[in-house]
Formats: structure tokens, C-alpha cells, sequence
């Protein structure tokens, strides 16, 4: 995988793979794979597997899980995608994109699709991403215009603000009142 995060203590492990899988085209579109450990045992095992129905799904080129941000408790994940399209058009139009997962035991349920606001094949790209505690704060690093998007959630929908930035993001990182950006 290219991203991980330990979270719930040492006891789960989140791997992000946007080169992992392939539909019958060829094309890569990424998968999320979470594994819990057992704690007599001490080994790990997958529980779940997030990636996306090629038949019912629409997505070009390998980006789910092009970032990666889990709570603290492995309650919610929010998963970059920077080729995420927006199917719900006659011709898919690419924006790129965050999903937010919630947890409950061993179900995970897609809360939301946040789709980025350029319009243009990876332009909505994730060198970062970062949320606050309940990701009803979620902060993107856009890669190719120097620009950090930070998405407040107003019900179920993200609306966002922009800013620039001097130099390419590196990273990001959130604290409870603070996102951070590494340049």
C-alpha cells in the first residue's frame, strides 16, 4: 500500500492501495483494506475491503485511496480519491474527490461523496489530507495549484473554502483547532 495509518490503540491497521485493483479494462482504481488485531492470538487479520464496483461505479485511473485519514479510534475514515468522477452526468466529468467512511463493529457504511471543485483529471490531487475528530472538518492539499481546501460539514454535504499557498504541499496534519501544512 502507499498510505497507512495505525489506529485503536496498535489494534487496527488501514492500508491504502490506489494501484490495487483493476477493472476488465485494465485500468487501476485502488482499494482500502482494514486489518484488525486479535488480541489472544496477537495477529492481524482483514475484516474489510473498500474498493469500488466497476459496474456500478465510475472511476478512472488508480485513486481511492489516493489519501488517507482515520480517527484516533478508527471510527471514521475519510479516503482521497483524485480521480473521482461524478457519474450522475451523461459523460462523467473527473473532479476528484474524498469519501468519508463510518465504522460500527465490523460495518462500514460510505457516510458521504465529496467531489473536489476543479473538473479536470487529477487536479484534485492528494499530497494531503487531514480531518478533525468526527471529520466534520476535512482539510485537502491540491497538489498542482498550491492551494489547501478546507471542507466544513453543514449536515451531510461539505462546503469548502480555499487558500494559497506559497510553495507545493508536502503534507498536512490537523489538531483540534489548528490544520498544519508542510511546504
Amino acid at each position: 500500500g502507499q498510505k497507512l495509518q495505525v489506529v485503536n490503540n496498535g489494534n487496527t491497521v488501514v492500508v491504502a492501495s490506489p494501484q490495487q485493483e483493476r477493472n476488465s479494462g485494465g485500468d487501476h482504481y485502488g482499494a482500502v483494506e482494514i486489518w484488525d488485531r486479535d488480541i489472544t492470538t496477537n495477529q492481524f487479520s482483514r475484516v474489510h475491503r473498500i474498493s469500488y464496483d466497476p459496474t456500478t461505479e465510475y472511476n478512472l485511473g488508480g485513486s481511492l485511496g489516493s489519501g488517507l485519514f482515520c480517527t484516533d479510534d478508527g471510527r471514521i475514515m475519510v479516503i482521497g480519491d483524485y480521480n473521482l468522477a461524478n457519474n450522475s452526468q451523461l459523460s462523467p466529468i473527473i473532479y476528484g474527490g474524498f469519501h468519508v467512511y463510518e465504522r460500527l463493529g465490523n460495518t462500514f457504511t460510505r457516510k458521504s461523496i465529496t467531489y473536489g471543485p476543479r473538473g479536470s483529471a487529477g487536479d484534485f490531487g492528494f499530497n494531503g489530507i487531514a480531518a478533525n475528530a468526527d471529520a466534520s472538518i476535512v482539510v485537502v492539499a491540491e497538489v498542482s495549484c498550491n492551494e489547501v481546501y478546507v471542507f466544513e460539514k453543514v449536515n451531510e454535504n461539505y462546503f469548502y473554502n480555499f487558500y494559497n499557498v506559497t510553495q507545493r504541499c508536502l503534507t498536512i496534519c490537523m489538531s483540534p483547532n489548528y490544520f498544519f501544512i508542510m511546504i
